[in-house]
């Protein structure tokens, strides 16, 4: 996943770096861009992690699911929200 996200950190403008140092900068970026939107975390939200498999059932039986580019079960949904909630 590093070297992914190092070649959309490149993409997005962050100097040549080796591709740890290129990933970890993305990250900073997405953060800086979510605080300057104001976008709420999920505990800003009231979203707790006792609410996560619900919310990756869902996520699961939503009709866009399908469409997704990757295949996606509810243990993917869940370890999504857990790298969010962390971050």
């Amino acid at each position: 996943a590093k070297d992914r996200y190092a070649e959309i950190a490149k993409i997005a403008g962050v100097a040549e770096k080796d591709n740890e140092a290129a990933a970890r900068e993305l990250i900073q970026m997405i953060k800086f861009l979510s605080s300057s939107l104001n976008i709420p975390s999920f505990k800003e939200l009231g979203i707790k992690e006792s609410q996560f498999p619900e919310i990756a059932q869902k996520s699961f039986e939503n009709n866009s699911n399908p469409s997704n580019p990757r295949e996606a079960g509810i243990e993917d949904y869940l370890a999504i929200l857990k790298k969010a909630a962390d971050a």
